[in-house]
């Protein structure tokens, strides 16, 4: 650098008098930067390009500055990781002696087992409770009152909060019971009262099953017997069905005074049984029907 700024003055020195702008004694030491700044205050602009070079050495310095700055950055987060690490190291060495130093004051292997089992056992048991709370769920054929018993008793094992008991044992529900508490879900929060209700949904879906599977091999003994039969199974289902979820409905509607209609804002009712709605809707299709059967004025004057 230097050498740069000598052979740059000796540049100058050597320019004609009259083409001179500088007004620095180059006798007199100066450094980098204020030979940079007298040559950006030559106004004729004698000294552009070499302007441009000083710009660009000081580009190139700001860069090198910033990527070793960067560079040490890197390796002092390169020695804090490796001083954790050695940290973790040696905490784990320290309890591999310490365990070796009890284990040879111990005379049987039974003795050993309990001791190590003490310190394994209770992490391992945890983590296995929580993997079968998350793979527990019900199925269509499946025991209700065994699968709320196991799972109440993972719940409080893995420590779940109240407040998300209902959350995830709806969760753990198969599809045909979900859709059923599908309206229940959405108007209780409080999983006692979901739970009592779904205990008698469940009843209701094991009950239809155990009909369609009667009906269903009655119907073997015939083709058309079997073709009436699975009609009368389907339309018996589905008006059990349908009157299966009206009565869970109103059961949870008496349950929670409180509900509002979105359609008449009332309460104790929601807008599927709003009285007022469906008088509008009755007037809307009275209307559209008279619209389309009446001809119009200049269709008759015609």
């Amino acid at each position: 650098m230097k050498n740069l700024l000598q052979m740059l003055q000796d540049l100058v020195i050597f320019v004609p008098h009259w083409q001179q702008p500088l007004l620095i004694p180059f006798q007199v030491p100066v450094s980098l930067e204020e030979f940079r700044q007298a040559i950006h205050s030559d106004k004729n602009h004698i000294y552009k390009e070499l302007a441009a070079i000083f710009d660009s050495i000081f580009d190139d310095e700001k860069m090198l500055r910033d990527t070793i700055t960067h560079l040490r950055m890197e390796q002092n987060n390169i020695t804090d990781q490796a001083t954790v690490k050695q940290s973790q190291i040696d905490e784990l060495i320290a309890e591999c002696d310490e365990l070796s130093h009890t284990l040879i004051h111990m005379t049987t292997a039974e003795e050993i087992f309990e001791h190590l089992k003490s310190i394994y056992e209770n992490a391992n048991k945890l983590q296995n409770v929580k993997s079968d709370y998350h793979k527990l769920i019900i199925c269509n054929e499946d025991n209700y009152h065994e699968f709320i018993t196991k799972f109440l008793h993972l719940a409080d094992e893995v420590k779940i909060i109240k407040e998300n008991y209902k959350t995830d044992f709806n969760d753990k529900l198969f599809f045909d019971l979900q859709r059923m508490m599908t309206v229940v879900n959405a108007i209780i929060n409080i999983y006692a009262e979901f739970q009592k209700i779904c205990a008698q949904a469940v009843h209701t879906l094991q009950t239809i099953n155990a009909t369609q599977k009667l009906k269903s091999l009655q119907g073997n003994e015939s083709n058309i017997f079997k073709q009436n039969t699975l009609w009368a199974s389907d339309s018996q289902t589905s008006h059990s069905t349908s009157a299966t979820k009206s009565s869970i409905i109103k059961k949870a509607l008496s349950a929670h005074s409180d509900i509002q209609c979105y359609y008449c804002k009332e309460k104790d009712h929601i807008a599927r049984n709003c009285s007022m709605k469906q008088k509008s809707q009755q007037v809307i299709t009275e209307l559209t029907e008279n619209d389309t059967s009446e001809p119009s004025a200049d269709l008759r004057k015609e």
